[in-house]
């Protein structure tokens, strides 16, 4: 019998075989894998979806210390402005249709309405069309617009797990994660709804095409085209999307020349094309609906970058706002985090640049008859990467700064325009986390167990009482918010409000005026004004008024208290005093503040002697719940139809 051939020899490798624990990457850095990083890889999408629940929790449930209940109240907290208005104008589509709207975002009330509506023009259209469809769906009701919210916020985060997960290791994606769904802004505000859908696919689509992710696919023709859709979208749902499209083909073209890749002419042409195809639309349908005076478009935006709501821009105040807005959005502690690690890139980078330290560590890239080659894969090295490395940071953080440089005056009271950076910012916090972590680790690894989970509840807590804090602003009140839904049962549809006070917003010229939000989207009718016996009497005999209302108490300008003691001034003054304060502009607003005062006290002596009315109190002091400090409450509401 032959005898059996010995096996060869085993080769032995001059290279060290990696252990159980092999080695994963975490934002271009290679760190020991623990039972962690096993059990995130394992669970990801599972622990993912739970932090997805939880977020959705924190949007819409609102924990008191009395009450557990759901948190879609009306249109009456922080911005309830902002909030009131794109649903006022999504109504307007559902109610009237598209044949009465024209696609235009309009501002119409009553049935049947005005031949000739406002229209809101200023904004892309496609965000208040795509709410108006799910008003039609759902109803016209306050809580169509948070449901819309949440729908999308899932979406957006289930893909944001799918996309950071191609550049961060699992458990730096997960705390991101959490803290993006933790963070004031997002409870609140959420963080921009089909625009963070859109964006954050366009992200992903865009990093596959320039082959940036490490578990990414071969690029194909659809990416190409879903990027491409994208583009033109976000910039119909928002002017921010015109940011991120400018932020996508800087980067592209600058990551071209310093790699010394080939520009891919699709890619580039896409990148071209679709954004400025997207902005012209958007600026025809703002012609159209300004009448074809191309001076209000240029009047709009001079406006909005070098004003704000309280006048001039002054940088000071500025930042001092920019500060405050970034504080309530995110908090301190996950600030610091973030300031922490940016300190830790610009340092580490600086160091590798002084040291000269050969680039390397890139993965080879994929090529083929795209790129003209056999297939063979590409050795041009990446720069290096350091530990908790931040891959891609510009495109998280870039649309964001050129929003707030081209757009300066909406920080004053617009917290929401800082969502841009929520994405970066949690992020951010994460790696600086999971930096401390790091250091941690080097005294034990339960210290960095320790020391990530205290940050955790650290963040939690502020958070929370952030959200608190945002949830407990009234800008209406509760009783007011009630006053006019009364109104809405008491006036026929085809009817209108008389009223003393005047519910008309006159923000600038080229925008336009229009009736305040709030009372608009609840009230749903007219709001004429009428101020002397006269007017009333003869307005109230064209059968179109039924309802009087004339406040009881007016001790605010344009939002803003006046002072007891300038009251007890101003009432000293005789008639033909006040009317000389008139004309000095530093008095202006007192001394008609006053007259107009002693005209509202005057028509109510004269209308409680002709007609029925209904006191609508509001006892409420300020800091309690129902207080309104625009003085809408108390009332009077008087009965035109029934005299006494």
């Amino acid at each position: 019998m032959a005898k059996r051939k010995a096996p060869p020899a085993r080769q032995h490798s001059l290279r060290k075989k990696q252990p159980a624990s092999e080695i994963v990457r975490a934002g271009g850095a290679v760190i020991n894998k623990s039972f962690f990083d096993d059990l995130f890889r394992r669970y990801y999408w599972l622990i993912g979806t739970a932090l997805i629940a939880l977020t959705v929790v924190v949007m819409v449930v609102e924990l008191s210390p009395l009450s557990f209940r759901p948190f879609n109240g009306p249109f009456y907290g922080l911005h309830s402005w902002a909030k009131a208005t794109g649903s006022w104008a999504a109504r307007s589509h559902a109610h009237y249709g598209l044949g009465y709207t024209r696609g235009f975002a309009t501002w119409a009330v009553g049935d049947p309405p005005t031949e000739n509506p406002k229209r809101y023009v200023d904004h892309p259209q496609l965000s208040v069309l795509l709410m108006g469809g799910a008003m039609a769906v759902f109803g016209a009701n306050d809580w169509t617009p948070q449901l819309v919210r949440v729908i999308t916020t899932v979406i957006g985060m289930l893909i944001l797990l799918r996309l950071l997960r191609g550049l961060f290791e699992e458990k730096t994606v997960l705390l991101a994660m959490l803290f993006l769904g933790l963070l004031p802004l997002m409870g609140y505000f959420s963080v921009g709804g089909w625009m963070f859908v859109i964006t954050s696919w366009a992200l992903w689509r865009y990093l596959v095409l320039i082959e940036s992710l490490s578990d990414g696919p071969t690029p194909r023709t659809r990416h190409l085209v879903e990027f491409a859709i994208a583009l033109f979208l976000m910039v119909q749902l928002s002017w921010s999307g015109l940011f991120y499209a400018f932020t996508f083909g800087l980067h592209y073209v600058l990551r071209c020349v310093f790699r010394r890749d080939k520009l891919r002419p699709a890619v580039l042409v896409i990148l071209i094309v679709m954004p400025l195809a997207s902005l012209s639309l958007n600026f025809t349908v703002m012609w159209a609906g300004y009448g074809g005076d191309t001076q209000k478009i240029f009047d709009l935006y001079k406006w909005r970058a070098t004003k704000d709501e309280g006048g001039d821009i002054q940088a000071g105040k500025w930042f001092n706002t920019l500060l405050k807005h970034s504080v309530s959005n995110f908090t301190w502690p996950v600030l610091i985090l973030l300031i922490a690690h940016c300190g830790y890139l610009l340092a580490g980078r600086a160091v590798l640049f002084y040291r000269g330290a050969s680039p390397g560590g890139r993965k080879p890239r994929r090529t083929g008859p795209r790129d003209g080659t056999d297939g063979t894969s590409s050795t041009m090295p990446d720069k290096p990467r350091l530990p908790r490395d931040f891959p891609q940071i510009w495109l998280f953080l870039l649309p964001g700064v050129i929003l707030l440089i081209v757009f300066r005056g909406l920080v004053r009271e617009h917290q929401y325009w800082l969502r841009p950076f929520a994405v970066f910012v949690a992020i951010g916090a994460a790696l600086g986390l999971m930096m401390i972590g790091d250091i941690l680790r080097k005294i034990h690894r339960r210290a960095a167990v320790a020391g990530v989970i205290a940050g955790i509840i650290i963040i939690a807590a502020f958070c929370t009482r952030g959200l608190a804090a945002y949830r407990q602003i009234r800008w209406q009140s509760p009783r007011t918010i009630e006053l006019f839904q009364e109104l809405n049962r008491q006036i026929p549809p085809d009817k209108a409000l008389l009223t003393f006070k005047d519910f008309v917003i006159k923000q600038h010229p080229a925008k336009g005026s229009f009736y305040r939000p709030e009372y608009a989207w609840y009230l749903d009718r007219d709001m004429i004004v009428a101020r002397t016996m006269p007017e009333i009497e003869q307005k109230a005999r064209t059968g179109r008024f039924t309802r009087y209302f004339i406040p009881d108490a007016d001790q605010s300008i344009g939002g803003a208290r006046v002072p007891p003691d300038y009251q007890k001034r101003l009432k000293k003054l005789s008639h033909e005093q006040l009317i000389k304060l008139l004309q000095d502009p530093k008095n202006k607003m007192l001394a008609g503040w006053e007259l107009r005062d002693r005209q509202r006290r005057e028509i109510i002596k004269l209308m409680k002697q002709k007609y029925h009315y209904e006191y609508f109190d509001n006892p409420a002091r300020p800091g309690e719940e129902n207080y309104c400090n625009r003085r809408n409450t108390p009332c009077y509401i008087f009965d035109l139809m029934n005299k006494l």
